[in-house]
């Protein structure tokens, strides 16, 4: 039997989004990305990726680099500061290459960025956000991974 206007069909997941972008609701790039960084990316954003990841929203800040505390100053303020956002992004971008490595697994990609890693000097990905250099060298092995090089 069809279900009627008064009986809607139930929501499956809070965040039924496809990919990184669309949880964030950001662009992957352009102006409006920078101008979004550049005022500091709201604290719902973190929360919502984790919430879509399934993972709890501390091990969300940590990603990002946040300390509990500083997470409650944050959350009064409504906004990550620009370094925080920018770890955000970075996050978000290595874990869109990530789950393009596997297939559209979420999960998986999530654990293989907090795992230390041989092509990353036995760092984890997680821990290499926060400089250029490091969020470059994890894009390189995923491209060398995306093509079976493997370190």
């Amino acid at each position: 039997m069809p279900r009627s206007a008064a009986h809607p069909t139930p929501v499956v997941a809070a965040y039924p989004a496809y990919t990184v972008w669309q949880v964030l609701e950001l662009p992957e790039r352009g102006s409006e990305l920078l101008e979004a960084v550049n005022r500091g990316l709201p604290c719902a954003m973190l929360q919502r990726l984790a919430t879509w990841l399934v993972i709890p929203q501390s091990a969300g800040r940590q990603c990002v680099g946040i300390s509990p505390s500083t997470w409650r100053r944050r959350v009064q303020a409504g906004c990550l500061s620009v370094r925080e956002s920018d770890r955000l992004y970075r996050f978000a971008s290595a874990l869109d290459r990530a789950i393009e490595l596997f297939e559209g697994d979420k999960a998986a990609a999530y654990a293989w960025l907090t795992r230390p890693q041989r092509g990353l000097a036995n760092h984890s990905a997680i821990e290499l956000l926060a400089t250029s250099a490091g969020t470059e060298a994890i894009r390189e092995l995923i491209g060398r991974l995306e093509h079976g090089v493997t370190p």
